[in-house]
C-alpha cells in the first residue's frame, strides 16, 4: 500500500513529491548517490546496461523501453532506470504517460 502511494505521488506531483527519506549525513549529492548505495552490485550493473540500451533510442523509443521495463521488472525498477539516466525530459515524459488514464496502475510494483 505504501509503495502504491509513493507511485501515485510520483505520478501526480512529479519528482518533488517523493516522500522525504532519512539520508545519511555524509551523503549530500542527492538521491542518485543514495540509490547507488542501496542497490546490490548486480542491480547497479543491470541498470547501467539498461541505460546504455535506452540511450541509443529516440525519445519515443526510450519511453517505450521504460514501459517494457515496468511491465517485465516492475514500475519501481523502471522509475529507478529513468532517474538514473539523468534526463529530466525523459523522466517527465515517462511520468506524464504513466499518469494518462491512471496507466501506472497496470504495472506490477
Amino acid at each position: 500500500m505504501e509503495k502504491e502511494k509513493e507511485i501515485e505521488q510520483f505520478i501526480e506531483k512529479g519528482r518533488e513529491a517523493e516522500p522525504k527519506r532519512e539520508r545519511p549525513e555524509r551523503i549530500e549529492q542527492g538521491e542518485e548517490v543514495i540509490m547507488e548505495e542501496t542497490l546490490p552490485e548486480s542491480k547497479k550493473e543491470e541498470i547501467d546496461k539498461e541505460i546504455t540500451e535506452i540511450e541509443k533510442e529516440d525519445l519515443p523509443g526510450k519511453t517505450e523501453r521504460l514501459f517494457q521495463l515496468a511491465e517485465n521488472k516492475g514500475l519501481f525498477y523502471a522509475i529507478k532506470v529513468a532517474r538514473k539516466t539523468g534526463d529530466g525530459f525523459l523522466i517527465d515524459t515517462f511520468r506524464d504517460r504513466l499518469a494518462e488514464n491512471n496507466y501506472y496502475k497496470k504495472f506490477p510494483k
